[in-house]
């Protein structure tokens, strides 16, 4: 998948998004897995309470 189309979930969302890429090509998950487990959790924790956030999904219109 391009950059340009993992860019493309911005338009989807009313959250911010933000892209990180990771080196390793296919198995990046195998030589980087400590950063990506630390990069998950530390995103996760600083996601607040459905409750209080809201929808982050808006509904895309099909044609």
């Amino acid at each position: 998948m391009s950059q340009e189309d993992m860019r493309a979930w911005s338009q989807v969302t009313d959250a911010d998004v933000e892209l990180r890429t990771f080196p390793g090509g296919h198995f990046y998950a195998l030589q980087a897995e400590a950063d990506l487990v630390a990069d998950i959790g530390n995103r996760l924790s600083s996601i607040p309470a459905a409750s209080e956030a809201g929808p982050l999904v808006k509904e895309v219109p099909r044609p």
